[in-house]
């Protein structure tokens, strides 16, 4: 997750972690974002998404269609500041996939159609990918959810950075999260006890299109290799189809899978074609001496055991 989101993320989890003195007034809050907005009070927002996650369901389901209407806003800071306040339905979540109010995140199932150009939306698109990344999450999968997302994958603006006034962001990082959460199934390993997932078929195309789409970015393509690397489920027909990188012509796409080796899953036949590759890569003088110093730091430890990977 870019280091914003995980500001956002903290930010969220800090304020929420006080519950309530009193029971909410969810349909004033609501009624108030708007003019919260044209003051610049994130903290109206940050109460809201407390209060959402705190207040009795049956009233949180009533009020909500307001609150949607408010995420369409033609005014940027109305949809920002109703999207962030959203997120309190999915409770507190350090790391996932620790537990999510099921229950309560569900209730967004049946707007999901009306919440998803707030992924393309430069205004919103960081915290409609940590909306979207919990819903992935929910089983069973919402309707309309797992095509959603592949659909916004699939969008040209998936690899292109969205402009925003604290900077470029690109999505890939986010999408691709949520896109391989969304139809996966999850299990402890009998081992380690770490869990892992498997993910769909479907899933498995749509990550292979989006890697070959020929308008890919190098930093789209490094930000797709840690997010696949880092995910919990693994698929070795994409892990695979990562390996071509390794002769990649762009520095930061080539750098970013040889750090990244030691946290995929390979068929053994393709882990020892890279490992032979990799120590080509070391080897070579006129490798640029960061690239073939990772290499020479993974060599000596790369077991094809993700659960011990390289320090």
């Amino acid at each position: 997750m870019p280091p914003s989101l995980f500001a956002l993320v903290f930010l969220l989890g800090a304020v929420s972690s006080q519950a309530p003195s009193q029971s909410p007034d969810l349909a004033l809050m609501i009624g108030d974002l708007p003019a919260a907005a044209h003051r610049n009070d994130m903290m109206a927002a940050v109460s809201l998404s407390e209060h959402l996650m705190s207040a009795p369901i049956q009233q949180v389901q009533a009020d909500l269609p307001a609150l949607i209407v408010h995420t369409e806003s033609t005014e940027g800071p109305i949809r920002s500041l109703a999207v962030l306040s959203l997120i309190g339905l999915e409770g507190i979540r350090d790391n996932k996939p620790t537990p999510i109010d099921t229950e309560r995140l569900n209730l967004l199932a049946p707007y999901i159609p009306r919440l998803a150009p707030r992924l393309l939306d430069p205004t919103t698109a960081p915290t409609a990918l940590i909306l979207f990344d919990g819903l992935a999450l929910i089983r069973p999968v919402p309707d309309q959810l797992s095509n959603i997302l592949i659909q916004t994958l699939d969008a040209p603006g998936s690899t292109q950075p969205i402009k925003r006034a604290s900077g470029d962001m690109i999505i890939s990082f986010g999408i691709v999260r949520a896109v391989v959460d969304v139809g996966a199934t999850f299990h402890s390993d009998p081992v380690t006890h770490m869990t892992e997932g498997t993910d769909s078929p479907e899933v498995r195309t749509a990550i292979l299109r989006f890697l070959h789409r020929p308008e890919q970015t190098p930093q789209s393509l490094a930000d797709t290799i840690r997010c696949l690397a880092r995910s919990q489920p693994q698929n070795p027909e994409v892990n695979a189809d990562l390996l071509r990188f390794l002769d990649s012509t762009d520095p930061t796409v080539r750098l970013e899978l040889v750090h990244d080796l030691p946290m995929l899953t390979l068929q053994q036949t393709d882990f020892s074609a890279a490992k032979e590759k990799l120590a080509r890569i070391a080897a070579d003088p006129s490798a640029p001496s960061e690239l073939s110093g990772a290499a020479n730091s993974i060599l000596p430890c790369w077991n094809n055991n993700r659960h011990h990977p390289c320090p």
